[in-house]
């Protein structure tokens, strides 16, 4: 993927050179996105010749990378104007969304059951172990939020606004990486915690001193894979990080949801995804149980 990607933004600064009239035109957005989608859709046909399984569509995959590829053509000063023509185009967003409906329907009988209130309790104790790993693992249940934020980007400070549980659980929060429609990195969203403010800033602190990066890249590029090994030793009932995602947005549901919404209005508010529709299809096939034995109330 890195290598791919490289090359893509190679190609991008080539093009700035030779015609820098041209370079952020919508058909050159265009262009490039059509180049990217065309890669993974022949990696993914020579794969399938091969017998080798892919648990990913080639437009899932071709969509993630054309997100990280915008990132790093923020970085070297691209427009906002030209970034939001790169993309998958309609028809192909809309096939995208299909399959991923066709495959949460299918995944979503005989759940296995996630024990809410044990997970929450073992990875508290996680946030006070010497291994980086182990408190990473604690911080994506208990805050929610991504690898690249927890060690790059994230923020938590006093809530501005007044909840019926204790404010120790709760934080204004900056840093924020996949953002609503004209959010900037600053835009400040008031989440719930599942572990006090102090505890998680402590840990967060701790980890960035154990595992330091300078930017999002650095951080998946480092520390991805050994922290999807991690989890899977450490926690096997959850199995990968970014699941703790719904994990701690059931458990959110359950202990701070004083307005009584629904689930994708939850999810929505404390993730920060763009919209409820984007949010309700993830969480659907996910259980978690025995919730109830914590006290976050003042």
């Amino acid at each position: 993927m890195p290598p791919f990607l490289d090359k893509m933004v190679q190609k991008y600064e080539m093009l700035r050179k030779k015609v820098p009239k041209k370079v952020h035109s919508k058909d050159c957005a265009k262009l490039l996105s059509k180049h990217i989608i065309q890669y993974f859709e022949a990696k993914h046909e020579r794969d399938t010749k091969a017998g080798r399984t892919r648990k990913t569509t080639a437009l899932s995959t071709a969509q993630t990378v054309i997100s990280l590829y915008k990132t790093r053509l923020r970085d070297l000063g691209a427009p906002e104007e030209f970034l939001q023509h790169l993309g998958l185009n309609r028809e192909q967003v809309n096939q995208l969304i299909r399959a991923k409906a066709k495959t949460v329907h299918e995944g979503a009988i005989d759940l296995h059951e996630i024990p809410g209130d044990a997970v929450i309790t073992d990875c508290r104790a996680f946030l006070d172990h010497e291994n980086p790993h182990l408190v990473m693992i604690g911080l994506a249940c208990l805050t929610g939020r991504r690898m690249a934020e927890i060690l790059y980007s994230i923020r938590f400070t006093l809530p501005e606004e007044v909840h019926a549980t204790n404010e120790k659980y709760w934080a204004s929060t900056t840093g924020i990486l996949k953002r609503r429609k004209g959010d900037t990195t600053d835009t400040r969203r008031e989440v719930p915690l599942l572990q006090t403010r102090d505890k998680i800033n402590a840990a967060i602190a701790y980890v960035r001193q154990k595992m330091p990066a300078q930017s999002v890249q650095e951080v998946n590029r480092k520390y991805a894979k050994p922290l999807s090994r991690a989890v899977k030793k450490y926690c096997p009932v959850i199995g990968k990080l970014h699941q703790f995602r719904k994990f701690y947005v059931l458990a959110c549901f359950h202990y701070f949801n004083d307005r009584h919404c629904s689930l994708p209005r939850i999810a929505a508010d404390y993730l920060g995804h763009k919209t409820m529709t984007q949010t309700v299809i993830t969480y659907l096939n996910f259980r978690v149980i025995d919730l109830g034995g914590l006290n976050f109330r003042i």
